[in-house]
């Protein structure tokens, strides 16, 4: 009677092709789902199967050469900003030992008061022009620098990056309550604003490149 219930021939074979399948591990499982999706997928039209992750890196940086071609144009990115913003600070620090200089010296001689003095005024007077004939380099520079990346500001890199330098040297050497930070980012960012318009970079890359220089 219980051999009379058990399975035969072809019932008995699908009942044991059955069970092995349950008795796969679930990655297996996964597997085969994912790819009985990719088969359904590409049979349907105005569809196509998902290129693996490393196939779409590859083809998207042309075998590696754009991908070389960015990070060498970011290397030159970091070299002359760094190399623009020490020359800022270098600037900055032998101005501010003059005045100091100065300033002691005028303990023993006035007259030295007065080239202080005179050194204020034509501070005063020659930041004022620059601020004039470019709004863009008054201030810390970084709020301008955002406003550069969200695309709402565009810096006239040239203009702003010669003013905001000779402006920022003499303002911060002459011991006004200013910091370097806010300047050295904004003289990067247009230093490597600069360096995409002279390599004729797309958007994309320039504004890259001028997050780069901002952070360098």
């Amino acid at each position: 009677r219980i051999g009379a219930e058990l399975p035969r021939g072809d019932e008995l074979r699908h009942v044991l092709h059955r069970l092995a399948h349950l008795a796969r591990p679930r990655s297996a499982l996964r597997r085969a789902l994912a790819g009985a999706v990719r088969r359904r997928r590409s049979r349907q039209p105005g569809t196509h199967a998902r290129a693996p992750v490393g196939a779409t890196v590859r083809r998207a940086s042309g075998g590696g050469r754009p991908a070389a071609i960015a990070v060498f144009r970011g290397n030159l990115v970091g070299i002359l900003v760094g190399l623009v913003v020490v020359a800022f600070r270098l600037v900055i620090e032998k101005i501010f030992k003059l005045v100091g200089f100065a300033y002691v010296m005028s303990h023993d001689q006035p007259y030295y008061l007065l080239l202080i003095i005179l050194f204020y005024i034509l501070t005063i007077f020659v930041v004022g022009k620059m601020i004039i004939a470019e709004p863009h380099t008054k201030g810390s520079g970084i709020p301008h620098v955002e406003a550069e990346l969200k695309g709402i500001l565009q810096l006239n890199w040239w203009s702003v990056l010669w003013r905001k330098f000779i402006g920022g040297s003499l303002s911060i050497a002459s011991g006004l309550m200013l910091g370097r930070e806010g300047p050295s980012i904004q003289l990067g960012a247009v230093t490597a604003k600069g360096i995409a318009k002279s390599l004729k970079a797309s958007k994309m890359e320039e504004r890259s490149l001028i997050a780069s220089g901002a952070a360098a």
